[in-house]
């Protein structure tokens, strides 16, 4: 193997070994939690069932009045083991999800739980069924994700016209 055909072959592989994939499992992922304040207690053990999982990193903030919204965003790139987790989380720690936002509005690696950071009427409401296909542990990240984005376009708002 001449040197050329060698350091071209390395450079090559470089490239596209790190190359984006479409669903990284080495990054770091954000979790915002926007919870109530009554819910300040379960923070230690909210992040200890998110350290199950190497690579989440969790913030807090907390509704000084009222309830959070029954709301989760999950970023493009979050693996659907992380996502299932935030799901069931979010279930018992923010008393249930009724809406979904869309992942395009949010970084790729990035858990929102109860955040409003954008109009109610970019909420995606979700049917319980379907909240419980989300949470199936067959699906595979892709198979995850492409679920994901038609429960999205399902809503009026987001359909192709």
């Amino acid at each position: 193997m001449n040197i050329r055909f060698a350091l071209f072959l390395f450079l090559f592989l470089s490239i596209v070994g790190t190359s984006q994939n479409a669903y990284p499992k080495e990054k770091e992922i954000l979790v915002e939690l926007f919870l109530s304040a009554d819910r300040k207690h379960d923070i230690a053990q909210i992040r200890a069932e998110f350290a199950q999982i190497k690579g989440i990193r969790v913030k807090e903030q907390f509704y000084p009045k009222g309830k959070a919204p029954l709301s989760i965003a999950i970023g493009r790139d979050v693996s659907a083991d992380v996502a299932r987790l935030a799901i069931e989380i979010t279930k018992k720690y923010n008393g249930g999800i009724t809406y979904i936002l869309p992942h395009f509005l949010y970084p790729a690696n990035y858990i929102a739980v109860g955040g409003s950071h954008f109009s109610e009427e970019l909420h995606v409401p979700i049917h319980p069924d379907d909240l419980s296909a989300l949470s199936d542990p067959s699906k595979t990240t892709e198979e995850w994700h492409r679920f994901y984005q038609t429960l999205i376009e399902r809503h009026p708002r987001f359909q192709k016209k």
